[in-house]
């Protein structure tokens, strides 16, 4: 059986917990909303830098697409969720939709190395 390796490891808990950081800020921002109107708080940005971290790491070992079809579908499921969520309320601003690639991005970049980066760039997401 392989060892764990450790850097990987680290790289996924940095991801993960900079989705929970940029999850919490996305969530305060939209407390007073009803349940099923919200589009992402903290346990999906979460899972989404989860997400990133992951197909970063396959990736290396696998392709490069495996990062770009991982983005793709997170594209593709967000843009149903907003679309969806126009219906309910006709707001029109971006900013969650954004800030989840960003979370993709950031949970990948920490995995692939780069959690000191992946950490500034967060705290600025959050602020």
């Amino acid at each position: 059986m392989d060892q764990v390796n450790v850097e990987q490891f680290t790289g996924l808990a940095v991801a993960l917990s900079l989705g929970l950081l940029i999850g919490l800020q996305r969530g305060w921002v939209d407390r007073e909303k009803a349940a099923g109107e919200r589009i992402a708080g903290i346990r999906t940005h979460a899972l989404i830098a989860l997400m990133g971290g992951i197909c970063a790491l396959l990736a290396k070992v696998f392709s490069e697409l495996i990062l770009g079809f991982g983005f793709l579908v997170l594209a593709m499921v967000v843009t149903a969720a907003y679309l969806n969520a126009l219906k309910v309320d006709n707001n029109r601003s971006i900013t969650s939709v954004i800030g989840m690639f960003i979370t993709f991005a950031l949970g990948a970049l920490a995995a692939l190395g780069q959690p000191v980066i992946a950490t500034a760039a967060a705290v600025i997401t959050t602020l």
